[in-house]
């Protein structure tokens, strides 16, 4: 059980040093159903990190939050780890890079390598904040 909270206190406290999600429940699902109730466990499959946060702050272990970061530095999501992805002007993702986002979240549009509005993206839905920018002369400065 130790080697599942001290994962999950680590991909929520430090989540680029951190094993992806993906990656660490296919090699310790069964870890996980072996040391955690049946409720724990799905919780866990269905809600990751999420379930993995109530997990450790009910057992008295709450997390520390990494320091607040504006959304254009972020690199994962705070929710599940999973990396962001970026539409943003200018710095707009590859076409390979959106149509594997688009084969992690489910979005057809992105499977076929079209980009989303502009804005930061969770996989999983955690995060979706659309931006509109603008011309400098129509925000009236």
């Amino acid at each position: 059980m130790e080697e599942c909270l001290t994962y999950f206190r680590n991909a929520i406290e430090q989540p680029t040093t951190s094993q992806r999600w993906p990656e660490w429940w296919e090699a310790h699902a069964e870890l996980v159903r072996q040391n955690f109730d049946r409720e724990d466990y799905l919780r866990l499959k269905f809600h990751r990190l999420i379930a993995a946060r109530l997990i450790l702050e009910r057992m008295g272990r709450p997390v520390v939050e990494p320091p607040t970061v504006n959304w254009w530095d972020r690199t994962h999501c705070p929710k599940c780890a999973e990396p962001l992805i970026r539409f943003i002007p200018g710095a707009m993702p590859t076409r390979d890079e959106i149509i594997a986002f688009g084969h992690r979240s489910g979005i057809e549009v992105c499977q076929r390598g079209y980009g989303l509005h502009h804005g930061v993206y969770c996989p999983f839905g955690y995060v979706d904040i659309m931006m509109e920018f603008r011309p400098i002369e129509e925000c009236g400065s």
